[in-house]
């Protein structure tokens, strides 16, 4: 599940990096999407429970630069994204504000080195965490991911659900 995540965001963020090419070296502005059909979290990877995820606002662009000498390539997100996390078994949902900004270093070996600032949810099974501060984070090439510094408080949404 972790890497369903990696790959979508990855998708998400590539969409707008291939823009840059095209646009002859100057900045793109993409809009990053988000499922339109939502996102199931089955129970036991994030929740105890399934937990089933949609955005309800989602204005998010990503400002991509051009490629420079070594490949990398500059995004950065802002806009607002809003989801609402029901559990599935209960019914009751959160809505949440997770509207970043964040920036993302892709690399051309596929690592995206990214740095949260304000409201996010870095994906980090198991756990389905809200945090509000600065979040280094990195998906490497193989899906896997980790969270190397955090700042700042979290809100746990496994618990806020009672899941």
């Amino acid at each position: 599940m972790r890497r369903l995540f990696s790959i979508m965001l990855s998708a998400a963020l590539l969409l707008g990096s291939a823009g840059a090419t095209l646009a002859g070296g100057k900045p793109t502005v993409d809009p990053v999407p988000f499922p339109e059909e939502g996102i199931l979290l089955p129970g036991g990877v994030f929740c105890a429970v399934d937990i089933f995820v949609e955005a309800t606002r989602n204005t998010e662009k990503a400002l991509t630069f051009p490629a420079d000498e070594d490949g990398d390539v500059l995004q950065i997100i802002t806009g607002q994204l809003w989801i609402t996390a029901t559990n599935v078994a209960t019914g009751e949902g959160v809505v949440l504000n997770i509207s970043g900004p964040y920036t993302v270093l892709i690399r051309p070996d596929g690592t995206l080195d990214i740095t949260f600032f304000g409201r996010s949810v870095p994906v980090q099974p198991p756990g389905f965490i809200v945090t509000s501060g600065r979040v280094v984070y990195v998906i490497h090439p193989d899906g896997s991911s980790e969270i190397l510094s955090q700042r700042g408080s979290s809100t746990d949404v496994c618990a806020l659900l009672g899941a």
